[in-house]
């Protein structure tokens, strides 16, 4: 959930101009532990919160917090300028692309597309998407680098994920390609540029490599 807010705030630069969460509206899908959390990261920043469910507890809880509660079925259409998808994926498809209400896709939940090339419905109506791969990565972060340092704090490396975000944006805004293109293409710069320094090192290349694989 942290590592989303700040893919949000990299996201809000490039949609309106500053990363100021007061007073932006944020409609967030699936209230369950990363959406419930992602809320109150939100709120406490000054944003204001509509959130769907179809758990009745979660909704109370969620409710009682200050998330406006709106229908699962019209979530879609809530005017906000952010619109995170944190449940099931392959949520976002032909149809529901057409009620987005956001200038903004960022949630939690993995493969929010339907189909990755669904990205282009997306880039054609002005809306920037922020691939789930790219900012939900905080819990492998934490996880991974619990079990590699022992560490407990990895709030510097969860901030870069609102950089990273941002990146992805600007390549696609230059390039006039998707944000999922960018991304992938991001990707694989590094494992080129890995696969090159093992091999400066004398070690086994990296086996190729496709876009899925990416």
């Amino acid at each position: 959930a942290e590592g989303v807010v700040w893919a949000i705030r990299g996201a809000l630069v490039h949609a309106f101009g500053d990363d100021d969460l007061a007073n932006r509206t944020v409609a967030i899908q699936g209230l369950g532990s990363t959406g419930f959390a992602l809320a109150e990261m939100l709120m406490a920043q000054g944003a204001r919160v509509a959130g769907a469910d179809s758990d009745p507890d979660r909704v109370e809880v969620a409710r009682a917090a200050g998330v406006e509660i709106v229908d699962p079925a019209i979530i879609y259409e809530t005017p906000a300028d952010v619109f995170s998808p944190c449940a099931m994926g392959g949520l976002l498809h032909d149809l529901t692309i057409q009620k987005l209400q956001a200038k903004i896709i960022a949630g939690s939940a993995n493969n929010v597309l339907a189909r990755t090339d669904q990205a282009q419905l997306l880039r054609e109506r002005g809306i920037l998407f922020l691939p789930d791969f790219v900012i939900n990565s905080g819990a492998l972060i934490e996880s991974a680098g619990l079990t590699e340092t022992g560490r407990t704090d990895f709030s510097e490396e969860l901030k870069r994920i609102g950089a990273t975000a941002s990146k992805v944006i600007a390549r696609s805004l230059k390039e006039g390609i998707t944000t999922v293109e960018s991304a992938y293409a991001m990707a694989r710069e590094i494992l080129q540029k890995e696969d090159q320094a093992r091999q400066d090192r004398g070690e086994r290349a990296i086996p190729a490599f496709g876009q899925d694989e990416v």
